[in-house]
């Protein structure tokens, strides 16, 4: 059920007479957080699998489409988790405790 909803809140378009501009769409799902770089690594995580692929695929690319801006917050995402883990593990590893 919640995999539906969120298919639904990834089109701009509900019919041929009832849709939103595609920066309308962008605008209101970045400026009003319905979708955000947690809740997308969540649904991938859920709904990765091989029978829900083409559905994750095709919101994904909807909504990286329509609004560009998840790019750069991915990638500081990213970053940002690339960072913390390096931190983490460096501290952790008993090879680097006797180096220090």
């Amino acid at each position: 059920m919640f995999k539906n909803i969120f298919l639904r809140m990834s089109s701009a378009k509900e019919s041929h007479q009832c849709f939103m501009t595609g920066k309308t769409f962008g605008q209101l799902i970045y400026d009003n957080f319905l979708f955000d770089i947690p809740r997308i690594m969540d649904l991938c995580a859920v709904y990765g699998n091989v029978s829900n692929q083409s559905l994750l695929r095709m919101m994904l690319d909807s909504v990286f489409r329509h609004q560009p801006q998840y790019n750069n917050d991915l990638q500081q995402a990213a970053k940002t988790v690339v960072q913390v883990c390096a931190v983490t593990c460096f501290f952790h590893i008993p090879v680097f405790h006797k180096v220090m």
